[in-house]
């Protein structure tokens, strides 16, 4: 990704561009690092959240199901462990659970089997859901 290097320091610091950078309390997974831009997410004790969301990026990726996923901007390894680089998202709080919202959230469940949808992993755009944390499906 133009402009973004990722050098590995240890389970809670990374250097972005060479500017070291702690890791937030956001998962107990993977470790989030967040840019004014960007959020990135490393596994952490072989969690292997990473991994799945590029699975499951993969294949949705091109079929009517992707509006309901942030894309996965750039994957890769660092330090024998994947990451993944997404934009930040601007979260709606304070969702209001309408009819269709639970549909969407029904469908993407039973669809993908992801069990982790809550409030904390989407947000809505528009009146659609997208799911910016879909590691966590079977």
């Amino acid at each position: 990704m133009d402009g973004l290097e990722i050098e590995w320091v240890d389970n809670f610091h990374i250097k972005l561009n060479g500017e070291l950078k702690e890791q937030t309390p956001l998962s107990t997974w993977r470790a989030v690092y967040l840019t004014r831009t960007h959020v990135i997410k490393i596994d952490i004790d072989e969690s292997e959240q990473c991994m799945n969301e590029i699975d499951l990026f993969e294949k949705v990726k091109g079929t009517p199901d992707e509006k309901y996923f942030e894309p996965i901007l750039e994957y890769g390894e660092i330090n024998g462990t994947h990451y993944i680089i997404q934009k930040r998202l601007r979260l709606k709080r304070n969702k209001k659970h309408t009819k269709k919202l639970e549909n969407q959230l029904d469908y993407l469940e039973h669809k993908f089997g992801l069990w982790d949808l809550h409030d904390d992993n989407f947000t809505i755009q528009g009146s659609q859901v997208l799911v910016f944390d879909y590691g966590s499906y079977i």
